[in-house]
């Protein structure tokens, strides 16, 4: 999904008619929509993947290589000093 933030130099602003009336848009947001006769004050941006979603390419590179991308000289802490 394409999302959109407003443009460096833009300042916040808030809809008054059409079906995006009483949204206020503020700058550092991202939008999943906005309001087609505002668009040149937005930049569409990538999506951010949500904390612990893997990207698709390494899914695909990692993929029957049979790294399961533990270091193996890495040992589990222990509990007791």
């Amino acid at each position: 999904m394409t999302q959109y933030k407003l443009k460096k130099g833009i300042e916040n602003f808030d809809v008054v008619d059409g079906p995006f009336a009483g949204r206020k848009f503020v700058r550092g947001k991202a939008y999943g929509e906005v309001p087609p006769e505002e668009k040149r004050k937005f930049e569409e941006i990538k999506p951010i993947k949500a904390r612990g979603q893997k990207s698709e390419i390494r899914d695909q590179k990692s993929e029957g290589s049979g790294n399961t991308g533990i270091n193996s000289s890495q040992k589990p802490k222990s509990r007791n000093p």
